[in-house]
């Protein structure tokens, strides 16, 4: 269904991030996932199991817009032609106890 398709997962690199990373992989999807640090990023290549889709990984801060493009172009110049999907993975700012909720 994916083969050959392309989508960007920002926040591939966390926890719920590698999974969905990992889905469109598996199902031959070219998957670009942007990065904010190191430390994220080795932990998320030593876990990514990259069975059957490309994987392009660029350090981009997301919130600086001249990056963003040129993360747009180094994808579109590598000739990953047109994204299918954009899967954002928001980040828990911190842990919430049950008893927190009112």
């Amino acid at each position: 269904m994916f083969e050959g398709k392309t989508s960007v997962v920002t926040g591939g690199t966390g926890a719920l991030g590698h999974i969905v990373v990992e889905r469109f992989l598996s199902a031959g999807a070219n998957v670009v996932v942007p990065y904010r640090s190191a430390t994220s990023l080795s932990s998320f290549q030593n876990q990514i199991n990259n069975s059957k889709g490309k994987l392009l990984l660029s350090k981009v801060d997301l919130s600086v817009e001249e990056q963003v493009e040129g993360l747009l172009s180094q994808f579109h110049f590598r000739g990953h032609g047109k994204v299918l999907a954009r899967v954002q993975i928001p980040r828990v700012a911190r842990e919430v106890a049950a008893g927190d909720f009112q």
